[in-house]
């Protein structure tokens, strides 16, 4: 992956993004984002990505 592509997935994790919600309980948060990924989508742009890289 490199300079002019679509990152396959990308979110959040620092603390000031989830710190309200879910205090100290990170795994938390990052459990309820996994929930909500379209992962087939994921898999589509990471193909994509690596097929660019080959």
């Amino acid at each position: 992956m490199g300079t002019n592509t679509t990152p396959p997935l990308v979110f959040d994790a620092w603390k000031r993004a989830y710190y309200l919600r879910y205090r100290t309980t990170r795994p938390a948060r990052v459990g309820k984002l996994c929930g909500l990924i379209n992962w087939d989508d994921v898999a589509t742009r990471f193909a994509d990505v690596t097929s660019q890289a080959a």
